[in-house]
């Protein structure tokens, strides 16, 4: 046996942590939060449980939405494997995949402060200090991913890695998952609302985000039970599960670049999710939507036309 008891033990504590602190944030963005943001012009009701303060950008409590169901989802599969990892000490396996939800936690982390200094950094800046947003998410971003792979090496090193590419295929799942749900919910409230019904900036938005979650969603899906059923090992089953996350990468470059083009579309209109007022930022949101979403569809084309092929062989020389 490898792993200690107490290994197997804080592994469990730290995932049922997780699971109930993001869990928690999740549900209450989710379910209590975004989906009457619109049932009033954005105002508080008191009548609404937990909506006290609908005073920020509705991307910010999107955000924070789908940050705590996929956290929740992905803790919620390790917390199930580090309990396995009790009840049956001599192996180690289950202990192993609760690692690797760990650091699948650690890269869908890593992508969200990302995202922070790359898209979202007005959110929680009030324009003059959006130079210390930026900065200080591309830190927690760096000590996020440092902290996530010297130990995933250590664990993976040499071995079978199916386990990580199940891990990071479910957090990929979840995310979408996430996306069409928290924006589905509101998207009913917006075509059910007073005020808002047939807005058409709103309702776009939030269908583009509702059927980006879906297919992506659908392709992280398949490519999770590809790598599950056939393994890390497999050469054809593995290219093919890439195949399906270059997709599923492709779904969220052209998500954004979506996005900044209904963003310049319907520039004077009233309906622009990334800011309090619902009016429109100014450039930088949707430039650097473009910008992020043909980075992510480069990757994804990268990453489709290298999935196939196998290393070659160099030629003996004479």
């Amino acid at each position: 046996m490898k792993y200690t008891n107490t290994s197997r033990f804080l592994s469990t504590v730290f995932h049922a942590l997780i699971l109930l602190g993001f869990g928690a944030l999740g549900v209450i963005f989710a379910f209590f939060i975004t989906p009457y943001f619109f049932s009033n012009a954005g105002t508080p009701d008191t009548s609404i449980w937990l909506r006290s303060d609908m005073s920020k950008p509705f991307n910010l409590y999107a955000e924070l939405g789908i940050i705590g169901l996929t956290l929740a989802v992905v803790s919620g599969y390790g917390l199930f494997q580090g309990i396995k990892s009790i009840l049956n000490p001599s192996d180690d396996k289950p202990v192993v995949k609760s690692f690797a939800a760990f650091f699948a936690d650690g890269y869908i982390a890593a992508v969200f402060f990302i995202l922070q200094a790359a898209v979202y950094f007005n959110l929680t800046a009030n324009g003059s200090n959006i130079a210390f947003v930026i900065i200080m998410a591309v830190i927690i971003a760096i000590i996020i991913l440092i902290g996530t792979n010297i130990p995933m090496v250590r664990v993976f090193d040499g071995k079978d890695s199916t386990d990580l590419f199940v891990a990071i295929s479910l957090g990929a799942t979840a995310f979408f998952a996430s996306l069409a749900l928290v924006n589905f919910l509101p998207l009913i409230g917006s075509l059910r609302s007073g005020s808002y019904n047939g807005n058409v900036l709103i309702n776009t938005q939030l269908t583009v985000a509702v059927i980006a979650g879906v297919v992506g969603a659908i392709l992280s899906c398949f490519s999770l039970l590809i790598v599950h059923k056939k393994g890390a090992a497999d050469k054809k089953g593995f290219a093919l599960s890439n195949y399906l996350n270059a997709g599923a990468l492709a779904v969220a470059g052209a998500y954004f670049i979506a996005i900044a083009v209904t963003e310049f579309v319907f520039y004077g209109a009233k309906g622009h999710l990334n800011t309090s007022d619902l009016t429109y930022g100014g450039n930088g949101y949707p430039i650097m939507l473009i910008v992020v979403g043909s980075l992510l569809v480069i990757a994804a084309l990268v990453l489709g036309l290298f999935s196939g092929k196998e290393p070659t062989k160099k030629a003996n020389r004479a």
